[in-house]
């Protein structure tokens, strides 16, 4: 439970920080979001490239 809402967390925030907008339509999610999510943990959570892994496993994994 506490991964996926650990995965719930980090995906507000990435949305928060990408699109300034606090929820996200189906119709409105881009092609690139995978690609602009994994760089965002890269990048400006500053995880390495394993924590960034279990991220991406657990948000495939989650259905918010």
């Amino acid at each position: 439970m506490i991964r996926y809402e650990t995965a719930l967390r980090l995906t507000s925030a990435f949305i928060r920080y990408t699109y300034k907008k606090e929820d996200l339509f189906l119709d409105e999610l881009p092609n690139q979001l995978i690609a602009d999510y994994e760089f965002y943990i890269k990048t400006i959570r500053k995880c390495s490239h394993n924590t960034t892994v279990k991220y991406l496993k657990n948000f495939k994994k989650s259905r918010f």
